[in-house]
């Protein structure tokens, strides 16, 4: 049997210590996102460079944060892609809308109604969007709650979250499948940035990833379906949701 040599007690053997857990300071600032660097680089600019650091290099940008203790940054840029979320409404309106004119004979067609309803839906869009990126953390948090061992705040729950929602804007794009790619390409950067800026097990954070994705796709339905039940119940404008159907047969 190998036996372990008997040294002085202030000699330290890096083979015979015991290994310990690594602990990061994760409240850690960096460089800065080119969001938090908008008065330097201008509104525009720095909202679509931090899109396009969040879809080409998203680890590096959540390492990039410089105010992890402070939600009010990542929380603009969140309802910055509500309002693109809403020009996602406008643009799949008008797809919806020239397939049913261009075959009356199966759709009978009220403009007004439809364009209004639309125009309701895209401007409660940020705010609709800012609430499920809440639902989103919340949910995202509670399920992390036994394998956070780095004990990460909240807030930076929000930043890390907030900023890999970018691909959600791929929605804009008509038709449905850009939408649903966006939302695959968020959850898989929901599920790194929790292992890699949070430091939290793989298997955790694709649970908390599916379990954020599922609440905010049943609460964003409900929400979206409720707005229009709401005006079709009162007749506020029209009732948008009924607007395109097929027409009845008669005998």
């Amino acid at each position: 049997m190998t036996r372990k040599p008997d040294v002085p007690a202030d000699v330290k053997i890096a083979a015979f210590q015991k290994k310990r857990e690594g602990h990061y300071d994760l409240m850690r600032p960096g460089p800065g996102t080119p969001w938090e660097n908008r008065g330097e680089i201008g509104l525009v600019s720095a909202f679509f460079k931090t899109i396009g650091r969040a879809l080409s290099s998203p680890m590096l940008l959540i390492d990039h944060i410089r105010r992890p203790e402070t939600g009010s940054d990542v929380n603009t840029f969140v309802i910055g892609c509500g309002m693109m979320l809403s020009l996602a409404v406008l643009t799949q309106s008008a797809v919806t809308f020239m397939q049913a004119r261009s075959q009356p004979a199966q759709y009978t067609l009220d403009a007004q109604s439809f364009w209004e309803g639309a125009a309701v839906l895209a401007l409660a869009m940020p705010a609709i969007w800012w609430l499920l990126m809440l639902i989103a953390r919340k949910t995202y948090t509670l399920l992390v709650t036994g394998d956070n061992k780095q004990k990460a705040p909240p807030v930076l729950f929000q930043n890390v979250m907030g900023y890999t929602c970018a691909p959600i804007v791929l929605a804009i794009v008509p038709f449905y499948l850009p939408a649903l790619i966006g939302v695959i390409w968020m959850a898989v950067l929901w599920s790194a940035a929790g292992r890699r800026r949070l430091y939290i097990k793989p298997a955790a954070t694709v649970i908390a990833t599916i379990g954020s994705i599922i609440a905010i796709g049943v609460v964003g339905a409900g929400i979206i379906y409720g707005l229009y039940g709401l005006m079709y119940a009162y007749g506020f404008l029209g009732g948008a949701i009924q607007v395109i159907h097929a027409p009845t047969k008669t005998a």
